[in-house]
């Protein structure tokens, strides 16, 4: 009984060890796991959305060889009445608020500042479609239904080879998405 019990120990002291060592070389993958499977809890939504890097695999998008211009600042408009309360109940983050192309309020909410990254949503989807048709006004961009492949020959063999620009703005490229984040 008591070689039986030795062994059983070692086994259990063995997969101890091994287990330890997988957390330890998959440590990345189990922290994203943890803040997907928290992504939307309320106690830990803001600093989730604040830094969505640490739940998602991410890759830098270049901001371009120019100069940063910051937003000129205006005289500060007081926000209406109830404003306050408006922000408290649907938990806002931050309000920026502009008039003519200058900032006119600018408040940040729920322990962020300035310096904290924000998710867009599909606000990101809004400013390209302002920014395509932009670019097709000035020509930069004549046909809406050139291949997308055409402007971003990294695509050519994935999932949006064959559709159109027409198709990726109208979100009817023919890609499946899955918005199951876990």
């Amino acid at each position: 009984m008591g070689k039986w019990l030795k062994r059983l120990g070692l086994l259990v002291l063995v997969l101890a060890v091994l287990a330890g060592g997988a957390a330890l070389w998959k440590r990345e993958e189990i922290a994203r796991l943890m803040a997907v499977n928290s992504l939307f809890a309320p106690d830990r939504i803001v600093g989730n959305f604040s830094h969505m890097d640490r739940a998602f695999l991410t890759a830098p998008v270049p901001r371009g060889a120019g100069a940063v211009t910051p937003l000129p600042a205006a005289t500060e408009v007081p926000l209406p009445e109830g404003a306050e309360a408006w922000i408290d109940a649907r938990s806002i983050t931050a309000l920026v608020v502009l008039k003519d192309g200058a900032v006119t309020h600018e408040s940040y909410h729920l322990g962020t500042g300035p310096e904290d990254l924000r998710i867009s949503w599909s606000v990101a989807k809004s400013f390209l479609s302002l920014l395509f048709g932009q670019l097709h006004a000035d020509g930069t961009i004549p046909d809406l239904d050139a291949q997308v492949t055409a402007y971003a020959p990294a695509l050519v063999g994935s999932a949006y080879d064959g559709a159109t620009i027409r198709d990726v703005l109208q979100m009817e490229s023919g890609v499946a998405f899955n918005e199951d984040y876990l």
